[in-house]
């Protein structure tokens, strides 16, 4: 028959005395408000974030998420991506409430899904086991949300052509243009931040035809000149075209060439990019209609991609390797680290149109 239980087994099997409440559950694959107004988009990488609240002291926690594609199961453990600092002084449902948590990472539990469970379709999910850091001990969690769901929705590619446009200026003349560095950081930024399940992207340097200083509207007309032929060529009439111009010579304003009625991929933006602090306002429109206004890196909020209500701020954060996947601040916020034109835009639409 074996041995009887220690006596602090036992307890252990009945669960300690309440410490943690379950506040809030929020997916996120960039940008999302605590309804999840934003969908989710398939094949993305997604990070679910439980926000816990302690009702006195400081404690250090792990935990383990229980995710399947089916209401019943089979069920796959998912362990928490580091460490939750929980403090009696965040706590709370609110908005408010759970501001700081959504934009600190340390102050909530983290769970990376597996690539094979952000497919199209539905998920269900929910917070199995908080352990104390260290001692292993359980925390028994009042889990007022229980099993919840999310659904995971298709969505096309982003294909976008960068077009950087070089001009000289002074005397004797120097010349401008952007940098590998500027390329990569706008491609990086637009597979981690926007809403789409990859990015397509292609880049080419040639010369600005004004001269310089230049207008956004004159480098659009260029644009829109080098994409109709390109399309003429036989080009992919889904692939939106951005201009970049580097701000070493002096700054331009970025725009869009117009707001389409509907997504139109023929509508091309251009912007700054370069390491001056330069700081403009974006207003960026959904394939619905809806506005939001923004303060983007590099102006690449004039960049079309799928269709979702985004209100960015400035400095998006960056997160450790295993998570890199850009964190939720508060009131369906992202940020970023550099500067942006003023512009405005269509998205991409989920149905493959662009």
């Amino acid at each position: 028959m074996g041995r009887p239980a220690h006596p602090s087994m036992t307890a252990a099997e009945r669960g300690p005395t309440p410490k943690a409440h379950l506040d809030a559950i929020e997916m996120t694959q960039a940008v999302q408000d605590l309804s999840e107004s934003v969908p989710l988009v398939a094949r993305k990488r997604t990070l679910v974030r439980a926000y816990l609240g302690l009702q006195s002291g400081a404690l250090n926690v792990e935990g383990e998420l229980r995710v399947s594609r089916k209401p019943h199961g089979p069920w796959i453990s998912i362990p928490s991506a580091g460490v939750a600092q929980l403090d009696g002084t965040r706590k709370g449902t609110s908005l408010a409430d759970l501001k700081t948590r959504r934009d600190t990472l340390g102050y909530s539990l983290n769970f990376l899904l597996p690539p094979k469970l952000t497919l199209k379709g539905k998920l269900w999910l929910r917070l199995h086991k908080v352990r104390e850091v260290g001692s292993g001990h359980p925390v028994h969690v009042d889990d007022s949300i229980g099993l919840r769901t999310a659904t995971f929705e298709p969505s096309p590619p982003l294909r976008l052509r960068v077009i950087n446009l070089r001009y000289a200026t002074g005397s004797p003349a120097v010349t401008y243009a952007a940098t590998a560095s500027d390329l990569a950081h706008l491609r990086s930024w637009l597979r981690r931040a926007y809403p789409v399940p990859n990015l397509v992207f292609a880049s080419v340097t040639i010369d600005a035809t004004a001269a310089w200083p230049f207008t956004s509207g004159q480098a659009n007309a260029q644009l829109a000149a080098i994409r109709a032929l390109d399309m003429a060529g036989g080009g992919d009439q889904k692939t939106h075209y951005y201009g970049m111009v580097a701000d070493g010579g002096g700054f331009m304003r970025g725009s869009a060439a117009g707001i389409p009625g509907t997504p139109d991929p023929a509508t091309v933006a251009s912007g700054p990019t370069g390491s001056n602090n330069w700081v403009g306002t974006t207003t960026v429109r959904t394939a619905t209609g809806t506005a939001a206004t923004s303060s983007v890196t590099r102006s690449v909020a004039s960049i079309p991609a799928s269709a979702a209500s985004l209100t960015m701020t400035r400095h998006i954060r960056s997160l450790p390797d295993s998570l890199r996947t850009p964190t939720t601040p508060s009131s369906a916020s992202t940020s970023a680290t550099r500067r942006s034109g003023s512009a405005r835009l269509r998205f991409q639409g989920r149905d493959g149109t662009t």
